[in-house]
C-alpha cells in the first residue's frame, strides 16, 4: 500500500506527540489548511485500525493515537519504508498533480501541491504550464485567484473522461486488471489516488456487472482491453455521480444509434439498474448508449481514445489516402494518428469559425517537403469536402507527416567512409558521424586501394577524407575531425535525398535478403527450425474436457503417441496442481493460461483444457472455465524460442481464437494457429 505524502507526514505529527495534538497545531506545522487534514482524517484512521492503532478525538484537545507500544513500532517502520519507494516518475508527475486538481471542490495553493507531492516549487509551476495545455482539450480550463490558489473549472463529465485517460494512459492494463479483479493489492500511486477518492469500490462492481453481460453476449472477445476498461472507468465514474449531471445527451448528437448493439445496451442498462439498485436518468441512458457504442464498435486502426472518436473515420481515410499517394506505409504509426486527432479538434474549430491562423515556417516547409505539401493539401481537401484548410495550416498538417517519415528514414542513409589506407581516420570519421548525425547508417569503411571492388550505387553518400578519382558530385570530401561546415553539407545531402529514397527502401531491404547467397542460406535454415517446431506443437494441440461430475475426457491424451506427453498433459490437466505455474486470467476473458517449463521435454506443447461448463458455475471462486496451457523445455534454439512467443501472442491476442477456445472446434482452432504460422514464415521469407 503506497501512502500520500501529506498523509505519511500528519501521521508522523501524531505519533510522536505524546499528549493530544491540535488540529490547528498540525496546520501550522505542515502549512496546509485545517480543512485539508479533516479530510485526510478518514483515510488516516483506516491506517491506522490496519496497525491495531485507534484514532481518539477530544473535544478541545485534539486527536492522539492510541496502541500497544508493538503496534507504534510496526507502524513507523511502514512509515519508514514508504521513504523507500519511487512514488512517482518524473515522466508522470503532471498528470499525477493533474488526478489531484480535478477533484478538489476548492482552490488549492501551488505552495499546497510542492508540499504534499515532495516537489519543488519551480517543478509544479513548470508541470502546471503542462497541465494547462492539457486539459483544454477537454473543455477544462484553470483558473488562478491572487492568495487563493488555483482551481480547475468545467463539465464533470470531461473531467471524468480527463481521469479515465490519466489511468489508462499511466497504468499497465495488466496491474488495472488485477486492481478490478482484487486479486491482489496493487502498489500503483495512480490507482492508490482512486482509492483515496473513494472510486475503487464502485469501479470494482462496475466491472463485476460489465463482466457478466458481456460474457453472456459473447462480446468481451470482440472488445480490445484498453476499450473495456474505458467503459469500465466512465460507467463507474457516470454511477458514481448518479442524478448529479444533466448535460450526457449532447454526447450523441454526432453519433447515429447502432441498432445492432441495442440489444447489448439494454442487457447493460437492466444489469446496472438491478445490481446498483437505482433508476437511471434518460440522459444516463443515453450516455451509456454512447459509451457503448464507441467502445464496441471500433477496429484496428482506430485510436483508443473516447474524445477523438467522432473524426476516427476522416482522419483514417486521410492517412490512407496519403500513404497511398507516397507508396509508403503510414497507417501504423500510432503517434501520427494521435497527433493528428489532437491537431484536427482545435484545427476544424478554428476554420468553421472562420479563425484565421498564420504560420511563420510555410515558406520554408513548402521549400523542404514541395511534394509532400502538394499530396497533403490535395488529399485533405478530398476527405473534409465542406471545409477549406488554408495553406497555414496544410504546412501544421505536414509536420505530423515529416516526423513520420524521419523516423522512417532513421538508420536507413547508408553511407560509405574510404580513408587513403590505415583505417584509423576512416574509424575516426565513421566515430564523428554517428555521434554528429544519428540518422546515418556507416555501412562500411574501407581504404582507396579496395575502392574498385565496391558497388557504389548501394550507397546514398560516399564520404572520402582525401581526393578521389570519382566525379566530384558523386562524394563528399571531409576531414577525419568532422568540422561544424562540413556536417551542414552531410545534413544538406540527406535532406535532399531522404524523400525519394524513402520510396525504394522496402525493394532494397527485400533485395539485399533474398539476393544475397549466404544470408537466403541462414534464412531457409531459420525457416527450417520454425517450421519443425511449428508442425509438433500443432499437431499435437487438443482440447481436452472436465466435468467435475464425470471427471477428465482422456481419450484424446489416449490416443498421443509419444508416452511422455501423455504423463505431463495427466498432470497438467489436474487442477488442484497448478501451484509451480506461471499463470494469469487473459484481460477481458475468462480463459486462464498457465506456463511452465518441464526438463523432459524436447518439444513445447500447448493445449486447452475446459475445466467448468457455465451452466454449473455455482461458487465464487470459480473464475473462469478454459484454461490454456503451454509446457516447454528448459533449453530451446533462440528461433525455437522466438516463435513459441510468437504462437503464445497470437493464442493471447487473437479475437478469432479466443472464441474458439469458448466453442471447443479443435480443428477450427489448429487450422486458426496453422494460418498464423504460414503468414508467419511468409514475412521471414521475405525478410
Amino acid at each position: 500500500m503506497i501512502i500520500s505524502n501529506r498523509i505519511k507526514e500528519i501521521i508522523e505529527i501524531i505519533i510522536e506527540s505524546r499528549d493530544y495534538v491540535s488540529i490547528e497545531k498540525i496546520s501550522i506545522k505542515m502549512n496546509i489548511s485545517k480543512r485539508t487534514i479533516y479530510r485526510e482524517l478518514s483515510e488516516i484512521k483506516s491506517i491506522l485500525a490496519k496497525h491495531g492503532i485507534e484514532l481518539l478525538t477530544a473535544s478541545n484537545k485534539g486527536i492522539i493515537a492510541v496502541g500497544p507500544k508493538e503496534n507504534i513500532f510496526t507502524l513507523k517502520q511502514f512509515l519508514y519504508d514508504q521513504n523507500e519507494v519511487l512514488i512517482i516518475e518524473s515522466n508522470q508527475r503532471a498528470d499525477f498533480i493533474l488526478l489531484g486538481l480535478i477533484q478538489e471542490s476548492d482552490y488549492v495553493k501551488t505552495e499546497a501541491i510542492a508540499i504534499d507531492n515532495n516537489y519543488p516549487l519551480s517543478t509544479v509551476r513548470n508541470d502546471l504550464k503542462k497541465i494547462q495545455e492539457k486539459i483544454a482539450r477537454y473543455e477544462l480550463h484553470i483558473i488562478q485567484q491572487k492568495r487563493q490558489g488555483i482551481i480547475i473549472k468545467g463539465s464533470l463529465i470531461e473531467k471524468n473522461h480527463l481521469l479515465t485517460d490519466i489511468i489508462l494512459d499511466r497504468v499497465e492494463e495488466n496491474i488495472i486488471y488485477r486492481w478490478l479483479n482484487k486479486s491482489e493489492e496493487e502498489n500503483n500511486p495512480f490507482l492508490q489516488r482512486l482509492e483515496e477518492f473513494g472510486f475503487k469500490n464502485i469501479i470494482q462492481q462496475t466491472h463485476d456487472s460489465l463482466r457478466i453481460v458481456l460474457y453472456e453476449e459473447d462480446s468481451l472477445t470482440n472488445i480490445k482491453t484498453r476499450d473495456y476498461l474505458e467503459v469500465v472507468f466512465l460507467l463507474a465514474l457516470m454511477l458514481y455521480y448518479h442524478g448529479t449531471v444533466k448535460r450526457y445527451a449532447k454526447y450523441m448528437e454526432s453519433q447515429k444509434e447502432n441498432p445492432e448493439k441495442r440489444d447489448l445496451v439494454n442487457k447493460v442498462v437492466s444489469k446496472i439498474g438491478k445490481d446498483f439498485s437505482i433508476i437511471l436518468t434518460s440522459e444516463e441512458l443515453t450516455y451509456i448508449q454512447w459509451v457503448l457504442q464507441i467502445n464496441m464498435v471500433k477496429n484496428d486502426s482506430h485510436v483508443t481514445t473516447i474524445r477523438n472518436h467522432t473524426l476516427n473515420e476522416e482522419i483514417m481515410k486521410f492517412i490512407e489516402s496519403v500513404e497511398e499517394r507516397m507508396g509508403i506505409s503510414l497507417s501504423r504509426d500510432q503517434e501520427l494518428k494521435e497527433g493528428l486527432y489532437t491537431h484536427m479538434e482545435k484545427a476544424l474549430a478554428r476554420i468553421r469559425s472562420n479563425m484565421q491562423i498564420t504560420n511563420p515556417a510555410l515558406d520554408e516547409i513548402r521549400q523542404t517537403y514541395g511534394e509532400l505539401f502538394f499530396i497533403i493539401k490535395q488529399e485533405i481537401n478530398k476527405i473534409f469536402l465542406n471545409d477549406y484548410f488554408p495553406d497555414d495550416e496544410i504546412g501544421y498538417l505536414l509536420l505530423y507527416f515529416a516526423i513520420t517519415l524521419d523516423k522512417y528514414a532513421k538508420k536507413a542513409f547508408r553511407v560509405l567512409v574510404i580513408c587513403s589506407g590505415g583505417m584509423g581516420s576512416s574509424k575516426m570519421l565513421a566515430n564523428s558521424l554517428e555521434r554528429e548525425i544519428p540518422e546515418i547508417q556507416i555501412v562500411k569503411t574501407t581504404s582507396v586501394v579496395t575502392l574498385g571492388k565496391e558497388t557504389l550505387g548501394e550507397y546514398d553518400l560516399i564520404l572520402s577524407t582525401i581526393p578521389l578519382y570519382l566525379p566530384e558530385d558523386s562524394y563528399l570530401r571531409v576531414s577525419p575531425m568532422l568540422h561544424k561546415n562540413e556536417i551542414l553539407k552531410i545534413k544538406e545531402k540527406i535532406r535532399r535525398h531522404k524523400h525519394s529514397m524513402l520510396r525504394r527502401i522496402d525493394n532494397e531491404e527485400r533485395n539485399d535478403t533474398l539476393f544475397q547467397g549466404e544470408y537466403s542460406e541462414n534464412i531457409l535454415n531459420e525457416v527450417s527450425v520454425i517450421n519443425k517446431l511449428a508442425l509438433s506443437v500443432i499437431s499435437n494441440f487438443h482440447v481436452f474436457e472436465y466435468n467435475k461430475s464425470q471427471g477428465l475426457k482422456n481419450d484424446k491424451v489416449a490416443s498421443l503417441s509419444d508416452y511422455r506427453y501423455k504423463k505431463l498433459i495427466n498432470h497438467s490437466l489436474d487442477i488442484n496442481d497448478t501451484t509451480e505455474y506461471i499463470s494469469f486470467l487473459i484481460p477481458t476473458t475468462s480463459i486462464a493460461y498457465y506456463e511452465r517449463i518441464y526438463t523432459e521435454l524436447t518439444k513445447p506443447l500447448i493445449f486447452v483444457h475446459r475445466y467448468i461448463h457455465p451452466n454449473q458455475l455455482k461458487s465464487k471462486n470459480d473464475i473462469f472455465y478454459n484454461a490454456v496451457f503451454v509446457l516447454y523445455p528448459e533449453k530451446m534454439q533462440e528461433t525455437e524460442r522466438k516463435t513459441l512467443k510468437f504462437m503464445v501472442e497470437f493464442i493471447l491476442e487473437d479475437v478469432d481464437f479466443l472464441k474458439g477456445i469458448k466453442s471447443y472446434e479443435e480443428k477450427y482452432l489448429k487450422n486458426l494457429l496453422s494460418y498464423r504460422v504460414r503468414q508467419y514464415l511468409i514475412e521471414k521469407l521475405k525478410g
